[in-house]
């Protein structure tokens, strides 16, 4: 007979990165930088020079993910500057809510010195905007197929393992995450950067709506829809790559 986890185990699990996956072994294994992170060292590697870009990750990735924008960010004179978040990769630490995640990128940022912009994908796209919304400065900000509420996901994990739905948001609220907050289409008006989103029409893991919806809630951004890139696949592909240099390099 199974049992069904608790919604505080369930809550947990949620802001837990799959060990397996989110500490999987890396081609570039040793990082450039250390810097002291929200639970420990985070590991950091930089490229080029010139006005620095961050790369930021989704959930259970690490720097890698986002690697098919270095070269062409070099290229255009940038500094490129990716972390393994908090709880991934080499990066220490065990938990991985969204606000963990965003301080880790905030402590990132506030080490290597100003920072032009940003790009990130999927879960690290709201964790962008929570650090944007707290503080941190950039001009411009690129998200790549981004959820929009927190709360959608942990009640969709909560379904999946057969756990009340409010009582793991509720749960999440006791380990002290606002998560009412964390949704970045009531994030976005407060933020001035220039931003552009990109989603693929067929994503299953994020929606598309949800990047129409945060697009007319952020003053002056611009999304583009694209077909047949899925989740990942839209990374590596070559129009999106150029488009979001040439976005970051104005």
């Amino acid at each position: 007979m199974k049992i069904s986890p608790t919604p505080a185990q369930a809550a947990h699990a949620f802001i837990t990165p799959h060990l397996f996956k989110a500490k999987a072994p890396a081609a570039s294994p040793v990082p450039d930088l250390h810097v002291a992170g929200p639970q420990g060292d985070l590991g950091v590697w930089t490229a080029g020079s010139g006005p620095a870009v961050l790369l930021v990750h989704g959930w259970e990735g690490n720097h890698l993910d986002l690697g098919a924008f270095v070269e062409p960010l070099v290229a255009a004179g940038r500094r490129v500057v990716s972390l393994d978040l908090p709880a991934h990769g080499v990066s220490a630490g065990t938990r991985g809510s969204i606000p963990d995640l965003a301080a880790g990128v905030r402590a990132v940022a506030d080490a290597i010195g100003p920072v032009e912009a940003v790009i990130a994908h999927s879960i690290g796209s709201p964790v962008t905007v929570l650090a944007l919304d707290d503080g941190l400065a950039c001009q411009r900000v690129a998200l790549i197929s981004p959820p929009m509420r927190y709360t959608d996901f942990a009640r969709a994990t909560a379904h999946q393992v057969g756990v009340d739905p409010d009582g793991v948001v509720e749960a999440l609220r006791d380990l002290g995450i606002d998560i009412d907050r964390l949704d970045v289409s009531t994030m976005a008006p407060r933020l001035r950067q220039q931003a552009l989103l990109i989603h693929s029409a067929e994503d299953r893991v994020t929606s598309v709506e949800t990047t129409r919806k945060i697009a007319a809630n952020w003053a002056g951004s611009r999304m583009i829809e694209v077909k047949g890139l899925g989740h990942r696949r839209i990374l590596r592909d070559p129009t999106v790559i150029e488009t979001v240099v040439d976005f970051v390099v104005g």
